[in-house]
């Protein structure tokens, strides 16, 4: 006998996944609320006092996750390390994004990991672009399906904090689970070919959603347009972003950093530096062959 699912929560995850068997379209979904979801007007949005309590709630969690701030560090060899597992909205995480690119500025290289990045706002995407390429930079168009008007998003005519020098190599480390707004900056700057992408192919999220209540206690998100790049002239939908370098995930970080080690040592002048990275590259090699001898 056939048996249907024994809970909202679990039609509302079926209904999902029927709905991107058929169209192929990962960011499109039904999610379920145990709590009344609040009605909106005629033109989608909440009211006054509605709105505020979101953003509150929206401060709140921001700032209970470090406003997607995971980790920074300086990895041996002088190379920076900047783990951001979300891109949360402009005005509340870009004070945090400003912090962070401050302190990771003077490293001789830097990793970006977004192994765990989910996603989250495009303009914060523009945001962190800024700081890797010139101002004023074309970065993206999103297409609007329904009002036949494309936006384009481009880089800051400044930042809060230094940009990152340009002849200073960055690498991006990605999985299957990097999506959406980070798989936008993963390849938007690819495009660009101001990182080196390290890691698998991406979850393949490059359409726009908005989120319509259809019901008291259900919240459908519903993709309303494309991202176009100005490049590529195209996207990531369904294909994800391929890496240059392509590894498992849980390898990405050793191999960016030796690789990163590797150009540094090449180039640099300094016998202080140049030692200092050669130690950090042998320690990484010894790291790595003791492995090797345990698998054996």
């Amino acid at each position: 006998m056939l048996t249907g699912p024994s809970s909202a929560k679990e039609f509302s995850k079926l209904l999902t996944e029927q709905l991107r068997l058929q169209t192929k379209d990962k960011h499109l979904g039904v999610g379920f609320e145990a709590d009344e979801i609040p009605a909106t007007d005629d033109n989608g949005e909440p009211s006054v006092e509605e709105k505020s309590k979101m953003d509150a709630e929206e401060r709140q969690f921001m700032q209970a996750v470090n406003f997607g701030v995971e980790r920074i560090e300086r990895l041996p060899g002088n190379v920076g390390y900047f783990e951001l597992r979300g891109f949360g909205n402009t005005e509340i995480v870009g004070h945090a994004i400003s912090a962070a690119m401050t302190l990771i500025n003077a490293s001789d290289a830097l990793i970006i990991d977004l192994r765990k990045n989910g996603g989250g706002s495009p303009q914060t995407v523009a945001l962190i672009a800024s700081y890797f390429t010139a101002p004023e930079t074309h970065l993206n168009d999103i297409y609007n399906r329904s009002e036949n008007k494309t936006t384009q998003i481009w880089t800051t005519p400044y930042t809060a904090g230094p940009r990152y020098d340009k002849n200073k190599q960055v690498y991006i480390l990605t999985s299957s689970r990097t999506f959406s707004a980070a798989e936008d900056l993963t390849y938007t700057l690819q495009s660009l070919k101001r990182t080196i992408t390290v890691g698998e192919v991406t979850g393949g999220g490059a359409h726009p959603v908005e989120s319509e209540r259809i019901h008291p206690h259900f919240m459908a998100n519903i993709p309303f347009g494309r991202s176009i790049n100005p490049i590529t002239k195209t996207n990531w939908e369904g294909t994800g972003v391929q890496p240059d370098i392509l590894s498992k995930a849980d390898a990405a970080l050793t191999i960016a950093h030796r690789k990163a080690l590797e150009n540094l040592l090449e180039k640099e002048k300094h016998p202080g530096k140049k030692a200092d990275v050669q130690r950090a590259l042998n320690s990484l090699n010894s790291i790595k062959e003791n492995k090797d001898e345990a698998k054996k």
